[in-house]
């Protein structure tokens, strides 16, 4: 739908009428997750967010806002609310993000999370895009306090398998595929988290 309006004369976003045809498959691609914090997102909790603004502080990014290369599926981040408490596109805003792409997977690897729930970069323009532009340690959010109870419960899961904390190339591995199971379409909450502690404990294993 959206490449067949593309091609009609005076094509605009804001007239485009699929947006929830749109919503739907970037939820699917995304396992029913944020593109940014990771929390749960429903077809009627979803937002439709483009990576290049359509109206960016600088640039134009006129030209990308029919493209669906430049869309992704966000929460709401506490729309509504003082700036300060708002994250993700709400947060965000006309800004551009200079690091952080969550559609290039060497921009997510540089990610990483404490075990308190906090994420973060060693790379400062990313580090930067986290925390001053997409607002993801938000205290008001909840979003630190709920990556730590995802880390925590891989913690205990791990443990039941083997309360020794000798935690196996194999077990991990094991634990690694229930993770990345998706049950019916949707991925944990906080996967981002819960990988890094797993490929880091991995490392460690090795």
């Amino acid at each position: 739908s959206l490449t067949e309006y593309r091609s009609q004369p005076n094509a605009n976003y804001d007239d485009f009428r699929d947006k929830p045809g749109i919503q739907q498959a970037l939820l699917e691609e995304q396992g029913f997750l944020c593109a940014y914090c990771m929390r749960r997102v429903w077809p009627d909790t979803v937002k439709i967010e483009h990576l290049l603004p359509q109206n960016p502080d600088e640039g134009s990014g006129d030209a990308l806002a029919l493209s669906y290369d430049n869309m992704l599926g966000v929460c709401d981040g506490l729309k509504g609310f003082p700036k300060k408490h708002q994250t993700c596109d709400s947060h965000k805003g006309n800004s551009i993000l200079a690091g952080l792409n969550p559609l290039d997977e060497s921009s997510v690897d540089k990610i990483a999370y404490r075990s308190d729930g906090t994420i973060f970069s060693d790379d400062k323009v990313i580090e930067d895009d986290l925390n001053c532009i997409l607002n993801l340690n938000c205290e008001r959010a909840h979003l630190k306090e709920n990556r730590r109870a995802a880390i925590v419960q891989l913690q205990n899961y791990l443990r039941e398998k083997n309360p020794q904390g000798a935690w196996n190339m194999s077990l991990l591995r094991q634990i690694l595929r229930h993770y990345e199971t998706e049950v019916d379409g949707a991925k944990p909450e906080y996967l981002g988290a819960v990988l890094y502690f797993i490929k880091r404990y991995m490392r460690r294993a090795r």
